[in-house]
């Protein structure tokens, strides 16, 4: 495989990550650094957008993942970035070989000094199981005692919403055009 790289570096968001009680209610920021290394010969003699990563989607589903979970620890927060980012959609051909996440709080030292988190995993580290449940194919990304992270396709585009069983305590969901995440708290 061809040593190949996207990378989306200075990603800024606020949200909830910490284990402090003000870091628990009050949202912070938090910057985001990713290195996906993949083959994107295809992409480039093609000009095809199907064959690489589509940034903007990308950077949407991150913070999706980052604001909704709620995550207590920098390690726990790039570690279930690190299992999606290396988890292939069902059905499409792009295959990520290692992801790094680098996660930092710019304010958690109140200026001190900058905490922050590496992390990089290749693909042959993360096992994801299918699951399927009726026309869904689910994908069990990561999960925790505080976190569930699965990847649902293939159901009817005439729904708009999950379907209520296996999941019933859903609380929180993004639907993009290619794919359907959630995370259950």
């Amino acid at each position: 495989m061809n040593a190949d790289f996207v990378r989306l570096d200075d990603f800024h968001i606020e949200t909830i990550i910490g284990v402090l009680p003000t870091e628990r209610t009050e949202p912070q920021p938090l910057v985001i650094a990713l290195e996906l290394e993949l083959d994107l010969s295809r992409a480039a003699l093609n000009s095809d957008l199907n064959e690489t990563i589509d940034y903007a989607q990308l950077a949407s589903e991150v913070a999706f993942i980052l604001q909704v979970g709620r995550f207590k620890l920098l390690e726990s927060a790039a570690l279930a970035l690190c299992h999606y980012l290396l988890t292939p959609p069902v059905g499409k051909a792009l295959t990520v070989a290692a992801a790094k996440v680098s996660l930092s709080k710019p304010m958690a030292l109140a200026g001190r000094a900058i905490p922050s988190v590496s992390m990089r995993r290749s693909s042959d580290q993360v096992t994801i199981t299918k699951e399927l449940h009726g026309e869904a194919t689910v994908q069990r990304i990561y999960e925790t005692d505080e976190l569930t992270l699965l990847r649902l396709q293939h159901w009817p585009r005439e729904n708009t919403l999950p379907p209520t069983r296996p999941f019933t305590t859903c609380q929180n969901f993004l639907i993009t055009p290619e794919l359907r995440l959630l995370v259950l708290n």
